[in-house]
């Protein structure tokens, strides 16, 4: 599963990359700078400002994964090394996802199709439905792990309510 999240990672990065130097509404020739510059200016530093966010959260996600892939496996980094880096990288996985669909439903405001207004909202809203889901499905049970954790270490009694937990 690690490595496939990190394809999508690799993925997403790649193309919010690629979306930083292809604007939507091209460059001007004479001067170099965005068509819509003038006219949506506001709105196109909107756009940039998730791309970016989209590219730094993938790359870290991908940082995260690797550094799941190339730790020791020792029986102490299961307690709580590696279901954190586990969370911390589906988080910010999770936030590239959702800053992608948001850059995407902002071209399309930036491109000034009226009539597709409608739709990227219908967009957003069910897309933000699937991947919360989505989420909450994969995450749910690190995080319940971490909490029994953090609380029997936390505890007078520790390991021996931990081993009738789980």
């Amino acid at each position: 599963m690690n490595s496939s999240l990190m394809v999508v990672s690799a993925l997403i990065g790649t193309v919010s990359y690629t979306a930083l130097f292809t604007i939507p509404g091209a460059f001007d020739g004479e001067t170099g700078l965005p068509v819509l510059k003038n006219k949506h200016g506001h709105e196109l530093n909107v756009f940039n400002a998730y791309i970016t966010l989209t590219l730094i959260c993938s790359l870290f996600a991908l940082i995260m994964m690797l550094s799941i892939q190339l730790s020791r496996f020792r029986s102490s980094d299961f307690y709580m090394a590696l279901p954190f880096r586990f969370l911390s990288a589906m988080l910010t996985l999770f936030i590239s996802l959702i800053a992608t669909v948001l850059a995407c439903s902002q071209a399309c405001v930036l491109e000034t199709m009226p009539h597709v207004r409608i739709f990227t909202w219908l967009t957003l809203l069910s897309s933000g439905a699937v991947l919360g889901l989505i989420f909450v499905d994969t995450v749910y049970l690190t995080l319940t792990y971490m909490w029994f954790a953090l609380h029997c270490s936390l505890s007078s009694k520790g390991q021996e309510r931990l081993d009738l937990i789980f």
